[in-house]
């Protein structure tokens, strides 16, 4: 939580367009002694910040949700501080109100419920505390898997694809049947993603990864389709 430093004041907002930053966990045997954990970060197409993570600790899908909003967070803290509007766009209402409604009321009570920590408390508590400085940071809560084609629907897909992809789950959309991940690679990268591994489907005219690529996750969340 290092990255979540309290400024007494926060800048003016910034006239620069806002950043919109989608953001979702997931977790395969959620409440279970194999569970396992990972988060997605969605900026946009080929955007290099697109991120596909697990992590070490407790997992669970809140922490998940959590966790790729403090990602988030982190990636675009200069711009926070510099007062850019950043919308955050995520599925899970408990991890929007961790960082809003739910953190205030906890924060006021010492993060502690009967006298007991609140689940995931440092977590929640080092998020709200930063995210209340900054009145630039939007939170928005949107529907989840609703299949349809609207600008939110397609974020939260993404975010859900690489959330996925970061447990390795393999009904995730990233994984082919043939073991090919097709890409989306401009010509200015096709050098820098051949050395990762980038191959030509000449059938196709596509370029892809092998679904055993080492450099998949930074791969499919940079230029995946």
């Amino acid at each position: 939580m290092d990255n979540f430093v309290i400024r007494k004041n926060s800048k003016p907002l910034s006239t620069k367009l806002p950043i919109n930053i989608y953001t979702d966990g997931a977790c395969s045997n959620n409440g279970k002694p194999n569970a396992s954990a990972g988060f997605g970060v969605w900026f946009g197409e080929n955007d290099e910040r697109n991120t596909s993570q697990s992590y070490n600790g407790r997992q669970t899908n809140n922490v998940a949700e959590l966790l790729a909003i403090v990602t988030a967070l982190s990636i675009v803290r200069e711009d926070i501080e510099e007062g850019r509007i950043i919308n955050l766009y995520t599925d899970s209402v408990y991890s929007k109100r961790c960082c809003t409604t739910y953190g205030e009321k906890m924060c006021k009570k010492g993060w502690q419920q009967k006298g007991v920590d609140i689940p995931n408390r440092e977590i929640v508590e080092s998020a709200y505390n930063f995210c209340r400085k900054y009145p630039n940071i939007k939170f928005h809560h949107i529907a989840a898997h609703t299949g349809l084609q609207d600008e939110h629907s397609i974020g939260n897909d993404h975010a859900d694809r690489l959330a996925n992809l970061a447990i390795g789950v393999e009904s995730c959309p990233y994984s082919k049947p043939k073991g090919k991940l097709y890409l989306n690679i401009p010509y200015s990268e096709k050098d820098e993603a051949k050395k990762l591994g980038a191959k030509w489907d000449s059938n196709k005219k596509k370029w892809f990864i092998d679904n055993k690529n080492k450099h998949k996750v930074q791969m499919m969340g940079r230029w995946g389709e």
